[in-house]
């Protein structure tokens, strides 16, 4: 299964946790139409037809400008097209738009890392693991992002740990 795929499928699980916005507090549902292109832009992303897709992403975000689930998608297929500026503003779309959603962290860090901007890709990475921390801690339910952050979580849960992934986690302040 080629990468840009598995970041499809990655993200279409995502969403299948939530349909609603978390910008700023405008938690109203996406506008039909905006869902429609949005749907259609995942069936052509997953059967490997960017220009469509790309087209359909777009049209979502013409929809409803809420929507930074199809900003983060729309950078995954820049990125595997090697359009790296037009990814890094994508993503800084998404983030801007769900500032909560580690994942899209996750990814612009691969963009800054392709960039040769690796201490942003750095400080990206460490953001996303907070993000994934914090969920843990508040949705221990909910699995962190990326599998190579469970093992580490369930250890700083289980009280084994004090770091993840080297970055020092404070004492919680009561």
């Amino acid at each position: 299964m080629n990468k840009s795929r598995n970041w499809v499928i990655v993200i279409i699980a995502f969403l299948s946790l939530t349909s609603y916005s978390e910008a700023a507090e405008d938690k109203r549902p996406y506008s039909e139409r905006a869902l429609e292109h949005y749907n259609k832009a995942v069936r052509f992303h997953e059967l490997g037809f960017g220009p469509q897709a790309i087209a359909e992403y777009k049209a979502a975000i013409a929809a409803d400008g809420r929507m930074g689930e199809a900003w983060s998608n729309l950078g995954t297929i820049y990125y595997s097209q090697k359009q790296l500026d037009a990814a890094s503003n994508s993503f800084q779309k998404a983030i801007q738009l769900n500032p909560k959603q580690a994942i899209n962290y996750s990814y612009y860090a691969k963009v800054l890392d392709a960039q040769g901007k690796h201490e942003e890709a750095a400080n990206a990475r460490i953001h996303a693991q907070r993000l994934d921390l914090d969920d843990a801690i508040t949705n221990p339910e909910t699995k962190p992002t990326t599998e190579s952050r469970t093992r580490e979580v369930k250890q700083f849960l289980n009280g084994r740990a004090k770091t993840i992934h080297g970055i020092d986690i404070p004492e919680p302040k009561d």
